[in-house]
């Protein structure tokens, strides 16, 4: 079945996103309030068959664009795509559905569209306004789920949901439960990760093997290996590098349109040659979708990071503690990860 025969936009429920998002506004406390709320429903959410979107568009009040030039893009892929190749030209097919605003916000909702799974591509999706002279533009969702081709490429719909039910890690924090919420201790000791070096591998995939490797090793009691102690004694792990915007500030070719019309185009697709925050998460997306199996936390099987910490803390104060000898950035603005990585880091 085609994208176009399966696609359809449900324009009420998006209507009743931007009546609901009139609502918030009009009631909440104050415009902040009102703004935190609102927030929750950015991005693309399955729920019931029906894919919801929400987009922050200011930019289609500066440039005063009517609602019938604003469209949400799906785009569906009509040959299957290899995440693992570094650069393949794929032909997708476009259909456009109406969408439903409210002063800065945007919403769109529609059945019919392919969420993705951890084996299976879903479709993808963006923002398209027209503007006077017939120019199209497009917004990219920021807070999408899923980037298979990076930041600057049209997001895939993903069911977050079925990854949840799936994830390998839920009896690690479901311990954790109790009738107050479980805080987590700011961590004193912080293993900054170069990703592409820290393992033979370079991807998060081998990264991820390598800690359950090590979980499994400490839960038997077994001897380290010579390079075992550079990822034990942590309490977070923070992933490097994050490189400076400038490298891409002539523009990109990750993504690459050509020969395309109202109903498809032809994409060239390219493996960035870069590993910053930008291509952090098509990177993260294809290496770990070929996983054969679900990750489980950093703890292993039963086996707590507190343990990992206890068993490789060095015997005295005076004894430094060894560090990645191949990190290449000195730069660091991204988060630091809690003790045990979410099963959604690796989907």
């Amino acid at each position: 079945m085609t994208l176009n025969d399966r696609a359809s936009a449900d324009l009420a429920c998006a209507r009743e996103l931007a009546d609901w998002c009139r609502s918030v506004h009009t009631t909440a406390i104050s415009a902040f309030e009102g703004e935190i709320e609102v927030a929750h429903r950015f991005g693309a959410h399955v729920e019931d068959g029906v894919a919801r979107f929400g987009f922050w568009t200011p930019e289609l009040l500066d440039n005063r664009v009517p609602e019938g030039d604003v469209f949400l893009e799906v785009l569906a892929p009509r040959e299957p795509l290899d995440l693992t190749l570094s650069h393949q030209e794929t032909r997708f097919e476009k259909v456009y559905l109406p969408v439903a605003r409210y002063e800065a916000y945007t919403f769109a909702a529609a059945t019919g569209l392919r969420a993705g799974t951890r084996n299976e591509i879903g479709d993808f999706y963006a923002l398209v306004w027209r503007d006077p002279e017939g120019t199209w533009h497009r917004v990219l969702d920021p807070l999408a789920m899923s980037l298979p081709f990076g930041a600057f490429a049209p997001a895939e719909l993903y069911d977050v949901r079925a990854m949840h039910s799936g994830r390998g890690d839920a009896a690690y924090w479901e311990g954790l439960r109790g009738e107050a919420p479980h805080k987590v201790a700011p961590p004193t000791n912080i293993l900054q990760i170069h990703v592409p070096t820290a393992t033979a591998g370079g991807t998060l995939a081998s990264l991820t093997r390598q800690f359950e490797r090590l979980a499994n090793r400490v839960e038997q009691g077994l001897a380290y290996e010579a390079a075992d102690p550079l990822f034990l004694g942590y309490d977070a792990v923070q992933l490097l590098p994050v490189e400076p915007t400038t490298v891409y500030e002539a523009g990109h070719d990750f993504w690459l349109e050509t020969d395309g019309d109202a109903s498809e185009v032809t994409v060239t697709q390219t493996w960035p040659r870069s590993v910053n925050f930008t291509a952090f998460p098509m990177r993260l997306n294809r290496i770990c979708r070929s996983r054969p199996q679900s990750p489980i936390s950093l703890s292993g099987q039963g086996t707590s990071m507190s343990s990992l910490k206890a068993r490789s803390r060095p015997s005295s104060p005076g004894r430094s503690r060894p560090k990645i000898s191949r990190m290449t950035s000195s730069r660091s603005n991204s988060a630091s990860w809690s003790a045990s990585f979410p099963a959604s880091i690796f989907e």
